[in-house]
């Protein structure tokens, strides 16, 4: 017995459906791995550490770790603002695009 999937009001099977989500998992990943957080490098500048900037801005020391790291797929919009505002820098500072 084959599995199907009901999409969009046309049947496929559940291969097809894997395949496409491998696909979608392997651009996604290629999408995010583009981007380039230059925290360390600001906070290095400015002679900052990570304990600073989440005392200054609320964020978890943990969670700043983490995008420290690059170890995020996703930073919120207000936490890209606290970060900027306390390091006085612009958010192109803080992201790059790598190529």
């Amino acid at each position: 017995m084959r599995a199907s999937i009901l999409f969009f009001g046309v049947s496929y099977s559940a291969m097809f459906y894997l395949e496409i989500s491998f696909q979608a998992c392997y651009i996604s990943s290629m999408i995010s791995n583009v981007i380039k957080i230059k925290l360390q490098e600001i906070l290095k500048k400015q002679d900052k550490t990570l304990y600073w900037l989440a005392k200054q801005t609320g964020i978890s020391y943990n969670a700043l770790a983490k995008i420290n790291k690059n170890q995020v797929s996703r930073i919120e919009l207000d936490t890209i603002e606290k970060i900027c505002i306390n390091l006085k820098c612009g958010a192109g500072d803080l992201l790059a695009i790598e190529k």
